[in-house]
């Protein structure tokens, strides 16, 4: 199903929850990052702060009230894709969060191997790359035919294994991971079945 498209509703539904629970990093995580993605655009078209917004909501949705997932959730591109560097984030973040942000920033110089073990042994930001790709193979319907098959070669690699790794390693977490790798496993099993249709 395409979803509906980003409305300043999903980022007031958020404010209005984290204020409730006097979350005010996480506040301050989302005005950093709608000042930081501001002008960015996503594949569909939808401005950049709607891929972390949906991604913090969907945690809430499933029961997260770990604050610094959340601000990790809001802050993981935002090494990777704006001018704000780790120095930056640490005058108003504590440094176990600014290493869980640094962590899911992609480097040239870093194979995919080593990136997923790295997250492995930080148990926020495993949780957050996994809400991430839930979110991201959501969207497959704007990548290019190339680009999905490589998505859904590197999720099978390494997602979907680093989700059973995360449950069995870290088992406070493994009803929020089951649900995710269900919904992660759905999608990639559909698109490839549309895929192989092609052939």
């Amino acid at each position: 199903m395409i979803s509906s498209r980003f409305t300043n509703k999903e980022i007031l539904f958020l404010k209005g929850w984290l204020k409730g629970r006097n979350f005010n990093k996480a506040l301050k995580a989302i005005h950093i990052a709608e000042k930081g993605h501001i002008g960015l655009k996503r594949k569909s078209g939808e401005p950049f702060i709607s891929h972390p917004i949906r991604i913090a909501n969907a945690l809430v949705s499933l029961g997260v009230e770990d604050e610094k997932i959340l601000v990790i959730a809001i802050l993981h591109d935002i090494l990777e894709d704006t001018d704000l560097t780790k120095e930056d984030l640490l005058k108003d973040f504590d440094e176990d969060i600014v290493e869980a942000v640094e962590l899911l920033t992609k480097k040239e110089n870093l194979s995919l191997e080593d990136y997923y073990t790295n997250i492995f042994f930080n148990p926020r930001a495993c949780v957050v790359k996994i809400a991430d790709r839930c979110h991201n193979v959501s969207t497959m319907y704007f990548f290019n035919e190339e680009k999905t098959r490589n998505y859904i070669n590197e999720t099978e690699l390494y997602v979907i294994p680093l989700c059973s790794e995360v449950s069995n390693n870290y088992p406070y977490l493994s009803n929020y991971i089951y649900s995710m790798k269900y919904h992660i496993e759905s999608i990639l099993e559909t698109t490839k079945h549309f895929l192989s249709d092609k052939k």
